[in-house]
């Protein structure tokens, strides 16, 4: 459990990390990767997810909402000692809080990584979708239903 606590932890840190970076330093640069099918360069976002046009105080109120609802879920996957959930939820909870954190700093969400024909996004929003898809699965499948043994 440590080794993916460990890697949450550093998602976590190299996201605040690249958004600092690009914020700071590299607004105004492009860098053009796989023949310019990836690109690294600053993106501002103050919309919700993939820039679907809704924003402001009540986003703000439903992100806040949602974190504390993960902080709930977390707390049950630890009592449970359901720690395959826990981890999920974690990085769910890290990319949601780190991508809060730049709308209450600076009004809109950092993000960095542009895929030509798809959007601009960062590594938080990559932690959101992919614990989301795997905590699906988790589910739709039942593994990891079972409490480890105390």
């Amino acid at each position: 459990m440590a080794p993916l606590f460990t890697m949450a932890i550093f998602l976590l840190v190299l996201d605040r990390f690249s958004k600092i970076l690009f914020y700071n330093y590299m607004s105004n640069s492009t860098f053009s990767l796989l023949g310019g099918i990836l690109k690294l360069r600053l993106a501002t976002n103050e919309n919700i997810a993939f820039s679907i046009p809704f924003s402001g105080v009540i986003l703000e109120v439903i992100i806040g909402l949602v974190l504390i609802l993960l902080i709930i879920g977390l707390i049950k996957y630890a009592v449970d000692r359901q720690f395959g959930f826990f981890i999920l939820v974690l990085v769910i909870f890290f990319g949601a809080a780190s991508n809060f954190y730049d709308r209450l700093v600076w009004g809109f969400v950092v993000d960095y990584i542009d895929l030509k024909w798809f959007t601009v996004f960062n590594i938080a929003d990559m932690m959101i979708v992919i614990s989301g898809i795997l905590l699906i699965y988790k589910i739709k499948t039942g593994r990891g239903q079972r409490p480890l043994a105390k």
